[in-house]
């Protein structure tokens, strides 16, 4: 495990993407790196794909998603890292590319010091990639990195890191397997809750795909919004005595956008699960409530109620 990379990628249909991340990796100029990619029942040519790009290059590996775990990128992730014998981890995934020294200077960031990742700058990019596109977040680091990723001051997705493994193992840190979105939101709050022990390369490392089928840009889905909802919901609860006042309201505002999506898609058939008894009990004020029953009522009877959620938001 002598400073051993392992790069974790989930991979579903993924065959007419997969070999330019596979290329990017064999690419590295650090060679020290096993690459897992974990297949999440792909009907198309993933396998075959892979299994080439695994013939020619012992260090990387194919493996299925069991049976017993549940379908989704999370648990392949999950599933991924048990495999994995790096002392470094960088989850990736099967449609975005690294810069040939990512894995270089991120490993050379970490030996020299005692931090517990180092994040990179990301470019999201769309169609092929040649150079364009445009810099996610300009931010990676602040004075209070656990409030001001919550607000979105700072920001990276799961490919940005690289990670000591001793760290995700030591405060149990894994992806919850039950989310379609926001799990990358989700896993590094509660990693920052942690440790904030982390440095920072200044310099775009990932170039990141967006397209309708991606996960981070994918279109609408009501189990999407679900898992939104839940992982800004449960901040509130479990980080109660840490979360400041503006990260607070950042975290309000949303749920009160997500659920009014939810009403504009509540012929769906989730009526069951009611976002108003959530959000209704100690979260809002009175006058904050009002206003969330006008704009649920509007969304009900007259299929409309921005005007509420805007004038809900502005007074949060």
């Amino acid at each position: 495990m002598n400073h051993l990379v392992s790069i974790i990628i989930p991979a579903y249909n993924r065959a007419h993407l997969i070999g330019e991340t596979l290329d990017s990796i064999i690419s590295q100029t650090y060679t020290n790196w096993e690459c897992i990619v974990v297949d999440d029942g792909s009907t198309d040519k993933t396998l075959e794909v892979v299994a080439a790009f695994a013939k020619a290059d012992s260090r990387i590996s194919y493996y299925k998603r069991p049976n017993n775990l549940l379908k989704g990128a999370n648990a392949c992730r999950n599933y991924g890292f048990d495999l994995s014998k790096g002392m470094y981890i960088n989850f990736f995934d099967s449609d975005d590319l690294m810069h040939e020294d990512k894995l270089k200077l991120q490993v050379e960031s970490l030996k020299k010091g005692s931090d517990d990742f180092n994040v990179c700058q990301t470019i999201v990019f769309e169609g092929d990639f040649n150079g364009n596109g445009i810099l996610r977040s300009r931010l990676l680091k602040t004075e209070d990195p656990f409030n001001d990723f919550i607000a979105h001051k700072i920001k990276w997705l799961t490919q940005a890191p690289l990670l000591r493994r001793a760290v995700l193992e030591k405060y149990e840190i894994r992806f919850n397997e039950e989310l379609q979105q926001s799990q990358e939101l989700d896993l590094f709050v509660r990693l920052l809750n942690c440790t904030t022990s982390y440095s920072v390369i200044d310099q775009p490392l990932v170039f990141l795909r967006k397209h309708a089928d991606s996960i981070s840009y994918g279109g609408y889905k009501i189990e999407k919004l679900v898992s939104s909802f839940k992982v800004r919901y449960q901040f509130l609860i479990d980080f109660e005595n840490k979360i400041n006042t503006a990260s607070r309201r950042v975290v309000l505002n949303e749920l009160v956008g997500l659920y009014a999506e939810f009403l504009k898609h509540s012929e769906e058939g989730l009526s069951s699960i009611d976002f108003f008894v959530k959000i209704k009990s100690q979260l809002y004020s009175n006058r904050q409530k009002l206003f969330l029953l006008l704009m649920k009522y509007s969304f009900k009877y007259f299929g409309k109620g921005e005007l509420f959620k805007a004038r809900l938001q502005a007074i949060l």
